[in-house]
């Protein structure tokens, strides 16, 4: 997927990814330092994390397990 991460001030904060079909998701795992920038462009794969649940109120809590910022027609390749 593609989408856009975003700093959400809620709860004292945390970062957000709002994919491109508009779905939001909440990383339950710390994204890469590169994609901890508001506005970043990335290409993302996730999965379910086992409770679905989070106190945060933003979003689906999800297990990122794929991270590539994009530059323009460049992406950096981020594992985690």
């Amino acid at each position: 997927m593609k989408g856009t991460v975003s700093w959400q001030d809620i709860e004292g904060g945390f970062w957000g990814i709002r994919s491109d079909d508009g779905s939001e998701y909440l990383p339950v795992n710390d994204l890469p330092g590169p994609a901890q920038r508001d506005g970043a462009r990335i290409s993302f794969e996730v999965e379910p994390t086992a409770s679905g649940v989070s106190m945060m109120m933003w979003g689906k809590p999800v297990r990122v397990t794929r991270v590539h910022v994009l530059n323009g027609e460049k992406s950096d390749q981020l594992s985690k």
